[in-house]
């Protein structure tokens, strides 16, 4: 069912549910308001959920998690928000491919259950209050190509484990409180393509191993608190001031 890009308003009708067998809901670009019905968890075939880019608020409903089919869900630009906490015992999506939380409310840290989502390909939580560390359990989802994390709160250190992820093709975690060091693990993503740490905290040297990261890599990492000598590889021979 697509119904997007209209002028749909008010709330979201909870005797959607009654669709059973649909498989897909694209609400989205509309002028929804209220909560998404927690209803809609009961729409099991579910593969894809489009919601973004509406007035939508209140928390996300914890039994969303319960949608198996669940393939993409995309919620951003709106107002809502979520308590991760209370996914506990509720998330049961284990297929999911596409997950869009970009430009709402949300707040905490990144959920230890994120790590569980192990076909996940597209996360994207940029433009929220999100804080803490970011997760290591991220590098279990081997099949992530697109991180997407700027414009938050998160703090400490980047995990070296990210370096796992090898089809990364964009990295962006810009824009937030990171410290410590760039992680030399960094080098092992053989399909990044973008780099964005800059508008952090990080410190020290850049790594002497990002000498071999790929030379079509676009690499950002200004306004931190780097030094010494730039490495000499392909990926920074077109690299400009101020990217540094």
């Amino acid at each position: 069912m697509h119904l997007h890009t209209n002028q749909l308003s008010g709330p979201i009708a909870p005797e959607l549910e009654k669709l059973t067998l649909l498989q897909g809901l694209s609400l989205s670009a509309n002028r929804l308001t209220g909560q998404i019905p927690t209803s809609l968890s009961g729409l099991t075939s579910l593969s894809i959920l489009y919601l973004h880019t509406n007035q939508l608020s209140s928390p996300i409903p914890p039994k969303l998690g319960k949608l198996t089919s669940l393939e993409d869900l995309e919620l951003g630009t709106n107002n809502l928000t979520v308590v991760w906490g209370d996914l506990e015992g509720n998330w049961k999506v284990t297929i999911l491919l596409d997950l869009y939380l970009e430009d709402d409310k949300l707040s905490g840290g990144i959920p230890q259950e994120l790590g569980s989502l192990s076909y996940l390909e597209i996360l994207d939580h940029s433009r929220n209050g999100m804080k803490g560390q970011i997760s290591k359990n991220l590098a279990n989802s081997k099949q992530l190509h697109y991180l997407n994390l700027t414009f938050n709160n998160l703090s400490r250190r980047i995990p070296h484990q990210l370096g796992k992820l090898i089809h990364q093709s964009e990295l962006d975690m810009s824009n937030n409180l990171l410290s410590g060091e760039i992680p030399s693990e960094l080098q092992f993503l053989a399909s990044l393509e973008i780099l964005n740490l800059s508008h952090n905290h990080l410190f020290g040297l850049i790594p002497k191993s990002f000498e071999e990261m790929p030379s079509k890599m676009d690499i950002e990492i200004s306004f931190n608190e780097l030094e010494g000598p730039v490495p000499c590889g392909k990926a920074f021979h077109d690299v400009s001031i101020e990217q540094l």
